[in-house]
């Protein structure tokens, strides 16, 4: 063969190597490279969650279910879903409209309220379900978490008796503004507790969602509560049976670390079979399972878990601190950061949000006890304090957020108001209420302005 020949032969195999075999060969390597290190991931993954299931802590659907049954009551469940039931009848959808609370197309702060016949239409649908109303007490005296059987599918997991309480808790509403307006007493005292009640049934359920319907249940409560304080319709001994499961419920307790645990328990095995699309014949197809994604989900999960839960300050600047770190994390970690905590960035729970709705649950709660504390003693005494150091208020339990106490002020002997303030606009009691008058988000500001007032 001529050397010219052999010459473009070589140089040929030079370009064939360096064009196609050399980028083959890397691409291949790389992809043994992520392989690996994927596979690493997963072995990590699979070791934290074993050592979670050895700590008695869910990991999967199954184990899921296994701690919502440890956590609950199941001797009136079938008699709880009976009674739940009937608010898919089409007789309590009709029943429903025109009725303020229950009719979605209602807004009572509107500009031209109708009163007088919303007034009536709760009245009459107060008295048509009083058999109902009277059941519903019944099986909330018991005050316990109670099982709902429920298949547990992650993310996709359903819900339909959790919304169905809040029914319950508009049911005792309803009947509690009946009571005020005929000053019955004990009657507007067992429909406040009977919203209280209806939260502890669905408070065992690991879903962050399950905790945010028991405090639109408490907000339902304490509503009621406050309409009654300013319509002076309780009496001393009812006044003084409600305080102390007011100022039980104004701690933090145990459930944030639970509410944590839960949803944490119901988000991971989104990790380890990730849902798509489905295929032709209705069965799902899955991505592998993403195994640093899952630790880097595992360890903030944990961090959140152990937030200093002692005051809710600590709390509330402990979740707003632990979100900052998560977005500064993630830019200034890089692309291989990003692409480890792709799913965990769009899973994680809002918990700055979470954190802020729970602080403001309490902080209503202790807001409420230092209502009643005032309205005792204004029964008592025959007129207001003219400052809250006059209460035996029990210290640091009622203290709101920041550093001053709830706003106080006598209007006259038997007149007052109490304030608070709402953690998204301020972070510290105002010198005055919230203003209430239209366009200034009066109706955002009703739960933290309460008129006390003695007939």
């Amino acid at each position: 063969m001529p050397k010219f020949y052999r010459t473009r032969i070589g140089c040929l195999a030079i370009v064939v190597v360096t064009l196609i075999a050399l980028p083959m060969s890397l691409v291949v390597v790389a992809r043994l490279g992520w392989t690996y290190r994927e596979h690493l991931g997963r072995t990590e993954m699979h070791r934290r969650l074993q050592a979670m299931a050895d700590e008695g802590l869910p990991v999967d659907n199954q184990s899921v279910d296994e701690y919502y049954r440890s956590r609950t009551k199941d001797e009136r469940s079938e008699e709880w879903e009976s009674e739940l039931a009937y608010f898919e009848s089409d007789e309590f959808k009709e029943a429903c409209k025109g009725v303020p609370l229950f009719d979605p197309t209602i807004d009572e702060n509107g500009e031209s309220p109708d009163q007088e016949s919303w007034r009536l239409a709760t009245a009459q649908f107060v008295e048509q379900h009083q058999p109902q109303i009277a059941t519903f007490r019944e099986l909330c005296k018991h005050r316990e978490p109670v099982y709902f059987p429920i298949y547990f599918d992650s993310v996709e997991t359903l819900l339909p008796n959790t919304q169905h309480i809040r029914n319950v808790g508009r049911l005792f509403q309803a009947d509690g503004k009946v009571a005020i307006e005929k000053r019955d007493s004990s009657r507007v005292r067992a429909d406040i507790e009977g919203i209280m009640d209806s939260a502890i049934v669905c408070s065992a359920e690991p879903f962050l969602v399950s905790s945010l319907v028991c405090t639109a249940l408490d907000l339902q409560a304490l509503t009621l509560l406050q309409e009654a304080l300013e319509n002076d319709a309780l009496g001393v001994e009812d006044l003084k049976s409600l305080l102390p499961r007011l100022i039980e419920r104004s701690a933090l307790g145990e459930e944030w670390k639970q509410a944590i645990q839960g949803e944490r328990s119901t988000l991971i095995p989104v990790y380890l079979d990730p849902p798509q699309s489905k295929g032709k014949q209705g069965k799902k197809k899955s991505l592998p399972a993403r195994g640093w994604d899952c630790v880097y989900f595992l360890d903030y999960m944990k961090k959140l878990e152990n937030l200093d839960t002692s005051s809710l300050d600590s709390l509330l600047k402990g979740s707003s601190d632990l979100e900052s770190q998560i977005e500064r994390d993630r830019v200034q970690g890089g692309w291989l950061m990003q692409v480890d905590s792709m799913l965990t960035y769009l899973m994680l729970p809002a918990t700055k949000v979470y954190a802020e709705s729970m602080v403001s649950r309490r902080m209503t709660y202790r807001l409420a006890s230092t209502a009643v504390i005032a309205q005792i003693y204004a029964k008592t005494q025959n007129h207001y304090p003219v400052a809250l150091s006059e209460l035996a208020l029990p210290g640091d339990p009622l203290r709101p957020v920041g550093d001053k106490p709830f706003g106080f002020r006598q209007i006259n002997e038997k007149e007052s108001v109490l304030w608070g303030f709402n953690l998204r606009k301020v972070g510290r009691t105002p010198d005055e209420p919230p203003p209430l008058d239209p366009p200034l988000n009066s109706s955002e500001n009703k739960q933290w302005v309460w008129r006390l007032r003695l007939d």
